[in-house]
């Protein structure tokens, strides 16, 4: 079942040397998948002592209250029923599409699979659960400051398609200044993290690269979750080697043992837990026109790109000149 997903190769390419027929190899690959996809350890929700690593790490880069960076991935499907062909077919012909999130360890935290292909970025994002848990308050609060300037709500880069909201940091499409120009260049090598973790997924897991050439829906979105898993179990076996090159990696500590509350006292960054109780309406409305606030994403990205620009200048030559 490994060599089948590493390789990208049949089940009848193997049945010479493991002496199996090839329906049975097939029912060994689909029964490893659902026991791995089964136990949801490495695809979970970050915790509080995972999201204080990920805003560390993102404000070392001059990303402050940073959750990480979101995408999304095409995944052909040669065996997509007729009935179905105009449902998901996209631009990039017949398949499906996946949402992921992932931090600069290119740990995939979030991952909404089964969108068919017709759909594009901004159609996926209004399925997505990721949306649902924050306007329920689900999601930890993040307290931090930039410019002077208080925020209580993390983010993550985006590309262009994804809409104006709070919760996003887009760059812009036509950098006409120099503040702007450095913000473009340190957003978009930040974001590529994302695309990174796409393009090291596919070399792990080859079969990634193939188009999929199951008959049910279901089967591919659960071999495509058992990859990610697998590759975070990987991610996770390759901390220490990370430890050990930057030790200083790991700064945060505790303030009780259940992890509701953890402070980072390098970045002055707060992590908060929400409370698991039934969010009222009022507070899912008031929260809805927060996150959909078009100032307040205006105004993050102002004064991301002052900080930046003081911090991380990257044109101060043409600046003195």
């Amino acid at each position: 079942a490994c060599r089948l997903l590493a390789y990208g190769s049949g089940a009848d390419q193997l049945d010479e040397w493991i002496r199996l027929g090839e329906s049975m190899i097939a029912k060994c690959l689909r029964k490893f998948v659902f026991a791995v996809v089964y136990g949801r350890e490495y695809l979970r929700a970050p915790t509080a002592e995972d999201l204080t690593r990920l805003l560390n790490a993102n404000a070392r880069r001059g990303f402050p209250g940073c959750f990480g960076s979101i995408d999304c991935w095409h995944w052909e499907w040669k065996n997509c029923p007729t009935a179905w062909a105009a449902q998901y077919k996209g631009k990039n012909g017949k398949g499906c599409v996946a949402e992921m999130c992932c931090g600069p360890d290119l740990w995939i935290w979030h991952l909404f699979c089964g969108n068919p292909g017709s759909l594009n970025d901004i159609n996926i994002l209004q399925r997505s659960p990721l949306l649902r848990d924050v306007y329920n308050n689900s999601m930890p609060t993040v307290e931090f400051s930039v410019n002077g300037n208080d925020y209580n709500q993390g983010y993550w880069l985006a590309d262009g398609i994804y809409p104006e909201l709070s919760i996003f940091l887009a760059g812009f499409q036509v950098p006409n200044n120099l503040l702007n120009q450095n913000f473009m260049s340190w957003q978009e090598s930040c974001r590529k993290d994302i695309e990174r973790a796409f393009g090291v997924l596919q070399a792990r897991w080859a079969i990634l690269q193939t188009p999929g050439r199951q008959w049910d829906r279901r089967y591919l979105d659960s071999i495509l979750e058992c990859c990610v898993i697998l590759h975070n179990m990987i991610v996770e076996d390759e901390y220490d080697l990370h430890y050990e090159v930057t030790p200083d990696f790991k700064e945060f500590q505790y303030d009780d043992f259940d992890g509701n509350v953890v402070r980072s006292n390098a970045f002055d960054l707060l992590v908060t837990k929400r409370p698991e109780q039934d969010t009222p309406f009022a507070s899912i409305l008031a929260k809805i026109g927060a996150v959909n606030n078009k100032i307040g994403h205006r105004q993050l990205r102002d004064d991301l790109k002052r900080h930046l620009f003081q911090n991380f200048p990257l044109y101060k030559k043409k600046v003195q000149r």
